[in-house]
């Protein structure tokens, strides 16, 4: 991966953030493929300590989670590829949730406005799981898939509970070198040998609505692999620059304003008038 010191806001992918109030979901992006296509690989440098852990980290348990399944990007079948993602959403989910949660209390402990940042999480955290739900549609995980994950799960939950407790920043560096890894390996499942079912696999509705790719029944899962992986791209950058604000004075940062500077957020908004007409 490409190493840049260029700013978070031009990495990110231009998207529009789309809210259906017909649906429960959160606002979330959807994309314009000329952007999102050939979306740039990059590195944030580690430049302590701390970001250092981070980084062994990450890559500790990719390469044993990669050692333990046997990865093999140019050997990998469909149904090998489906079962690696379901189990890294589940993973992938777990973050913001708990973020958000641990942000939430320290708001009620200290009777202090959180400046938005606990809305974002909650949004990352939806979108993930927005992600394994679409990969469910293709793929329903056996029984001790499901053990496996419910295991992965406890552990992860609560070793990350605790380190948000220590050091929101050194989670948030975790998660920005973790999104590193996910745009990686989608980026590999787009450009292996065996992608050739990307292109022959219809989308799930539910993938074809989330990011309005078009008719349900023609669209090919290509195009939510290059949706999902400009998700991820975002989540990247954006926990890279929150664990940069954390090592500021945290009460002179508006957490709200910086996500939509990171962002350049262009609104596209559905809402229902009373009329019942879409403005």
């Amino acid at each position: 991966m490409k190493d840049t010191k260029v700013h978070y806001e031009e990495r990110v992918p231009k998207h529009n953030l789309l809210k259906n109030p017909a649906l429960y979901r959160q606002v979330h992006p959807i994309y314009n493929f000329e952007k999102i296509s050939n979306l740039q690989q990059t590195h944030v440098p580690t430049h302590s300590l701390r970001d250092k852990l981070a980084l062994w980290s990450v890559r500790g348990l990719r390469f044993m989670f990669d050692l333990g399944s046997g990865f093999n990007k140019d050997t990998m079948t469909k149904e090998q590829w489906l079962t690696r993602c379901i189990f890294l959403e589940t993973i992938a989910g777990v973050p913001g949730m708990v973020g958000g949660m641990a942000r939430h209390m320290r708001s009620l402990r200290t009777l202090k406005h959180d400046h938005g940042l606990i809305h974002h999480l909650l949004n990352e955290a939806e979108n993930e799981r927005t992600h394994l739900f679409i990969f469910l549609r293709l793929k329903q995980p056996g029984k001790l898939f499901q053990l496996l994950i419910a295991l992965s799960q406890g552990i992860f939950f609560n070793l990350y509970f605790l380190a948000y407790l220590a050091s929101p920043r050194f989670c948030h560096r975790f998660v920005g070198y973790l999104e590193e890894e996910a745009v990686h390996t989608y980026t590999m499942m787009l450009e292996a040998q065996t992608s050739q079912w990307l292109l022959n696999t219809e989308a799930p509705a539910v993938a074809a609505e989330y990011y309005e790719l078009g008719k349900v029944g023609e669209v090919k899962m290509r195009d939510v692999i290059l949706s999902v992986r400009a998700d991820e791209s975002i989540h990247r950058d954006v926990n890279h620059r929150f664990a940069d604000i954390f090592s500021q004075k945290e009460g002179s940062i508006n957490c709200e304003m910086e996500v939509e500077r990171i962002l350049e957020k262009d609104y596209r908004v559905k809402r229902e008038s009373s009329s019942g007409v879409d403005l």
